[in-house]
């Protein structure tokens, strides 16, 4: 009978810890031999794995871990792994969370086969407990870690940091792997969990005196994959100031918007636009607004006579209506 529990795993089930709900998701609750109750749960923290445990009667959950060393079998095994190096596939790690009903594979990164062994060049240059340059440098691998995941989309604003931190290279470490890795990422799936903001500057047209859009992606949850919300911003057209700063969420409002018909000009462009069809559209409209330092040309009197009962040439007006 005893042979068939344990072929069974009945009573090693019977013998783990209550898992409740945390502070992070389930936890394993254990009771010391003094009857205080401790939650352990398994936190990984960006792409490594950790055991932590908490105290339940305190605010944030932290405390003294001295307190708790000998309070119980299950929590002294547990210590033991906490106080060695280990990783996802640590023995040792792996059966103290199966003895505490714990999922040791919670939130494990996942990457694609071909990356695999960057991965592991990535993480083995990570230096714990660094400070200085080197704590710098693990922020940019881990980041990588993360935008190289498949099990999660990239985060926008993690490729932004890594992509200056690259292009800004103080380290005296080659940045050749940091490069490669940066190359893999998936910019088709990139996505951020709050919003991307991005000014775009209109010139007068057809459309209306010229504005400064703030034009934002991710902004709402049912939004399209590259952050672009359609109801929001598909009807916006006209003539557009093509931006000096080019950057992913940029090229990505610029490439929609003109996928919608906006024409978007050059400094040079804007400036010969503004002397001949953009001038019109501005004394069409009776007043106009501009980037500094470009400023529509005032027509003469002659022209204001011929402007009010005659278009001039206005060739992207007519592009557009075709």
């Amino acid at each position: 009978m005893i042979e068939d529990e344990m072929r069974n795993a009945r009573m090693i089930g019977m013998l783990k810890p209550k898992l409740v709900e945390g502070r992070y998701g389930p936890a394993a609750q254990i009771q010391t031999e003094g009857g205080k109750t401790y939650h352990v749960q398994v936190i990984p923290f960006r792409s490594q794995t950790t055991l932590q445990i908490f105290d339940p009667t305190v605010e944030n959950g932290l405390f003294n871990l001295s307190e708790a060393r000998g309070g119980s079998d299950q929590l002294d095994r547990v210590f033991e792994v906490m106080d060695a190096a280990y990783d996802w596939d640590t023995p040792a790690y792996r059966q103290v969370c199966q003895e505490l009903g714990l999922d040791p594979d919670t939130n494990r990164p996942m990457y694609k086969e071909h990356d695999k062994s960057l991965v592991a060049d990535l993480e083995q240059r990570i230096k714990w407990g660094g400070g200085g340059d080197d704590m710098h440098l693990n922020e940019l691998i881990f980041d990588l870690l993360d935008l190289l995941r498949t099990d999660q989309a990239p985060e926008f604003y993690a490729y932004v940091k890594s992509k200056q931190t690259l292009d800004h290279w103080s380290f005296k470490v080659s940045k050749s792997v940091f490069e490669d890795a940066f190359s893999r990422v998936d910019l088709h799936r990139i996505s951020s969990s709050k919003p991307v903001f991005t000014a775009i500057d209109f010139l007068p047209s057809w459309e209306g005196r010229g504005y400064s859009a703030s034009i934002s992606l991710w902004s709402i949850a049912d939004c399209e994959q590259d952050g672009w919300w359609p109801q929001g911003y598909g009807h916006v057209s006209g003539v557009a100031l093509e931006p000096t700063r080019r950057d992913l969420a940029i090229e990505t409002v610029v490439r929609r918007l003109k996928g919608q018909g906006v024409v978007f000009l050059s400094d040079s462009e804007a400036r010969d636009y503004l002397d001949q069809e953009g001038a019109y559209w501005a004394f069409q409209q009776g007043s106009w607004q501009c980037p500094k330092g470009l400023q529509p040309r005032s027509p003469s009197a002659s022209e204001q006579l011929l402007w009010r009962v005659k278009r001039p040439a206005t060739p992207l007006y007519e592009q557009r209506l075709k």
